[in-house]
């Protein structure tokens, strides 16, 4: 297995961990989401408004909740829409809330509109690897 393929498998299963954190029921307790990296931050509990900066992630959360797999993104980068065209209609049509989320269009650079995003205060912001600035 090459490194590449190490660091986006330990990506996929950190990110897998995340949202399994995230499906469990709203409870009053804290949880802990780590990072790729190693850091960490404490929520006081299950975030209820998440901005996702790849839209595809949207699938994982309709495998943990296929009631409501959007309720939670308050915000996004809908390439769902720009890059599955075949497959938008019909998320529409099972669930119509997802066509009101606003769609940030960040950038595989990591550049966005700070003051639009925190304007929908999420909880907690989901970013790939590839989205963190080349220093």
């Amino acid at each position: 297995m090459t490194r590449a393929m190490r660091r986006r498998s330990l990506g996929a299963l950190c990110g897998a961990l995340a949202f399994l954190a995230l499906a469990r029921p709203a409870v009053a307790e804290p949880i802990t989401v780590t990072d790729i990296a190693g850091r960490t931050v404490t929520l006081a509990g299950p975030p209820a408004r998440i901005a996702l900066q790849d839209g595809r992630i949207a699938l994982d959360l309709a495998l943990l909740d296929r009631a409501d797999p959007f309720g939670r993104i308050v915000v996004w980068n809908n390439l769902l829409r720009r890059q599955l065209g075949d497959l938008w209609p019909l998320l529409k049509r099972r669930w119509p809330r997802v066509a009101q989320i606003p769609d940030m269009g960040f950038d595989d650079n990591g550049a966005v509109n700070l003051e639009e995003l925190l304007a929908d205060k999420p909880q907690l912001l989901v970013a790939e690897l590839r989205a963190r600035p080349v220093l």
